[in-house]
């Protein structure tokens, strides 16, 4: 364990798995340095009176607040409903994890939304310079680690649809060259990368595509 506090960063790419190549070089160089895993997310329900984007269901999951979530949605979706939001509340980041200062940045509306209820402070996304950006705000400046940070932990969502520069193929190329930006700043030995908490989640929009790429 670290002997003074980490700050973390994820880089949740929503729906980029099956678009992931050998070409993206970044992401299998810090792979091979990473512990790699599967997490698998329960289907949501089928109730007609539950409409919302599939993205604000499952980051719903990775935050261990999906109850919260589907019972917010049935209540505010039904008038009559008696569904009761203190049974499925989950405490705020904050709480949970003892004042954790925690900011996202998504171009949803039902993610920051959520993100929200949970102690997450929604903040706009500026594509130009973004590894250093990110790197501020947690604390990191030209390679050293100042003491202070305006957040412990950011979540950058990136989907297909943020995608605005034509200097790049794919919102896969992107993410794939903002994580070469943040490892060029974290090399391995470095001040920040002994203090940097980095994770990079990819899933699948739809299940067909897990069925094309594991036999």
């Amino acid at each position: 364990m670290a002997d003074k506090p980490s700050r973390a960063l994820v880089l949740y790419g929503d729906g980029l798995a099956s678009l992931i190549s050998t070409s993206q070089s970044h992401l299998h160089s810090f792979a091979s340095l990473s512990s790699c895993g599967f997490l698998s997310l329960r289907s949501p329900p089928s109730q007609d009176s539950i409409v919302d984007s599939r993205a604000a269901l499952d980051f719903a999951q990775l935050l261990d607040a999906y109850d919260f979530y589907i019972a917010k949605k049935q209540q505010s979706s039904d008038a009559g409903s008696t569904t009761d939001l203190e049974q499925s509340a989950v405490p705020e980041l904050s709480k949970r994890f003892i004042g954790l200062r925690a900011g996202i940045f998504s171009r949803f509306p039902s993610v920051s939304s959520l993100a929200s209820d949970l102690s997450l402070s929604p903040l706009p996304l500026e594509e130009t310079e973004l590894p250093s950006k990110l790197l501020a705000l947690l604390g990191f400046s030209e390679g050293n680690v100042l003491e202070a940070s305006e957040y412990d932990l950011l979540l950058l969502h990136i989907t297909s649809e943020m995608l605005k520069t034509q200097k790049v193929k794919s919102t896969a190329d992107w993410l794939d060259h903002l994580v070469g930006g943040i490892l060029e700043s974290a090399t391995p030995g470095s001040a920040v990368s002994s203090r940097l908490h980095m994770s990079v989640v990819l899933s699948y929009e739809k299940l067909s595509e897990v069925a094309r790429v594991i036999p």
